[in-house]
């Protein structure tokens, strides 16, 4: 299994461009893309690695954009809104 220098898997590469979603790993992150006005939404959460979750997003203008400002300490979220969408989406992988 090969790594480019994000983490990301060559076939998680390959579905994201074949497809246009946008993957990502981070709970937390996926939780604050739910959590901004911009109205993110989840695809599907792969569930195959029961130890490491995949968020599958539809692409969206400025997606990426606004996962690098999470990474950065640059995204502003409501905190109950995160908090709600991080309990939704553990409910979703341990139901």
């Amino acid at each position: 299994m090969r790594k480019d220098a994000c983490g990301e898997r060559e076939e998680e590469k390959k579905e994201r461009e074949e497809e246009g979603v946008f993957v990502i790993r981070d709970i937390h992150c996926a939780s604050a893309l739910l959590s901004v006005p911009a109205g993110y939404a989840i695809k599907r959460i792969d569930k195959s690695d029961p130890k490491n979750c995949v968020f599958v997003f539809f692409v969206k203008e400025d997606i990426e954009l606004m996962a690098q400002r999470y990474f950065l300490n640059r995204l502003e979220v409501r905190a109950r809104t995160f908090a709600d969408n991080l309990r939704s989406l553990k409910n979703q992988i341990y139901r």
